[in-house]
């Protein structure tokens, strides 16, 4: 904040210093600033299109009842978050050409299934420095009220008294200490809290035991990465790594001085960039049925439509002690939202392109999510609507140009550029550069001069 301050301060005293209305009559004098100042004002436009559209298809949606979250398509991402999971499981096999998937589907509805909450690992700095308590950076030990506050600076969680804020002691990966002083032994990276009875580091697994102050390493992966801690069910918990699925009986987990180990791992794909929606486990005889509904959500402030073409359902069977898994089902799920999220490819598709490839740039995405447009399918209205929209603005733009004086090739800079940026382009061109100009004062000549 405090560097973006200053910088959007002197973007746009910068802007109001620059001729937004040039003198159509001759070439600009410093073509790159008028370019830069063009850019701002298009994306600025575009996003005032975006704001207004999006209030009128709200308003529509309220009013016609349509709202997609309220009211789902059918087998729609959003449709699945919203039935209960034994549901889950049996719309998959009703969809599955396995042969097993009627009898597993026989077996959801029966069974006990176990639904996960999906895992969050962003409750935190992406870079870690956040040196404020959030959900995941705190415990609260229920016998003393004592609130456990991880601190940045030491890398240990601080212990202090809930009515005085008095430090009280630390708690690091050794465990408790009552002393002041913060104890050498630290975290190597940022931990999670879950529940209060859980803490996950890096590809560490720890228990508290509140009435003994005790801390016990549980479990350690070889090489992975826990994003969330513990989900405890009451038969089954679960572990989510960056790739796969840990799966423990939660007696083993809670009970004193054992070592447990996982009853099944599962490696499950997920697309890049994944955001798992919902996780429900089947407990079978031998192993577990694994439901994971994953999308790649925005991660952007732009509206990111590659995400609507990857939501899926995936259906695992996972034995106890095999490391690997047999697909059951692979359902693609329909977009959850109406045509209206390509509505600025549409408006414009210059501007859209820019800020998908800035997004990507600034947040490391691969190729597909930094130039989306190659690799979404579109239907193919939006590509005809794109055409026209850019060849109206091309041709308006023309028209609008026929009776100045301007050279041929800062015309056809104007044209093509309005035709690249759309509906936008050509509405700043009307208002930010075709307006009423006072006539330029004629230079006089040195005969008028002297006279």
């Amino acid at each position: 904040v405090l560097l973006m301050a200053p910088a959007l301060m002197a973007w746009t005293w910068w802007l109001a210093g620059s001729a937004f209305k040039p003198n159509l009559s001759q070439a600009p004098t410093q073509p790159w600033r008028l370019l830069l100042s063009e850019v701002a004002v298009q994306y600025g436009g575009l996003w005032l299109l975006l704001i207004a559209l999006s209030g009128l298809n709200t308003a529509h949606e309220k009013l016609t009842d349509t709202d997609p979250f309220l009211h789902p398509a059918a087998g729609s991402d959003y449709q699945l978050r919203q039935l209960p999971a034994p549901e889950v499981i049996q719309y998959a096999m009703q969809h599955s050409t396995h042969p097993d998937a009627a009898f597993l589907g026989q077996q959801a509805a029966l069974g006990a299934t176990f639904d996960l909450p999906a895992p969050f690992d962003a409750s935190y700095s992406l870079r870690y420095q956040s040196s404020h308590p959030a959900n995941k950076l705190r415990l609260i030990d229920p016998t003393t009220e004592t609130h456990w506050i991880f601190s940045h600076q030491h890398m240990l969680y601080q212990g202090v008294d809930g009515d005085s804020n008095d430090v009280v002691g630390w708690l690091g990966p050794d465990g408790f200490h009552n002393e002041a002083t913060p104890p050498p032994t630290r975290f190597s990276s940022v931990p999670l809290s879950g529940d209060g009875n859980f803490i996950t580091e890096a590809n560490k697994l720890y228990h508290i035991d509140w009435e003994l102050q005790r801390l016990d390493l549980l479990y350690q992966a070889a090489t992975e990465k826990f994003i969330d801690t513990p989900i405890v069910g009451d038969n089954v918990s679960t572990l989510m790594s960056e790739t796969r699925l840990f799966i423990f009986r939660t007696s083993d987990l809670l009970q004193l001085d054992f070592k447990p180990q996982p009853r099944a791992i599962a490696a499950i794909p997920s697309p890049d960039n994944p955001k798992y929606r919902r996780i429900v486990v089947l407990e079978l005889i031998n192993g577990y049925l694994v439901a994971v509904q994953t999308d790649s959500a925005p991660a952007s402030f732009a509206a990111d439509y590659a995400a609507f073409d990857h939501a899926q359902l995936q259906v695992f069977r996972i034995a106890n002690g095999v490391a690997e898994v047999e697909a059951i089902a692979n359902l693609p799920l329909p977009p959850n939202l109406d045509d209206v999220i390509y509505s600025s490819f549409v408006m414009a598709p210059g501007i859209r392109l820019l800020t998908d490839l800035f997004w990507g740039w600034y947040l490391e995405k691969n190729i597909e999510r930094t130039l989306p447009v190659p690799y979404v399918s579109f239907p193919p209205y939006i590509w005809l609507l794109t055409v026209l929209v850019s060849v109206a603005s091309a041709t308006c733009t023309g028209w609008l140009l026929r009776l100045t004086t301007l050279p041929v090739r800062t015309k056809a800079f104007w044209i093509i550029g309005n035709a690249f940026t759309g509906l936008v382009g050509l509405i700043s061109f009307l208002v930010g550069h075709f307006g009423p100009l006072p006539r330029p004062v004629p230079a006089l000549s040195q005969e008028q001069r002297l006279a």
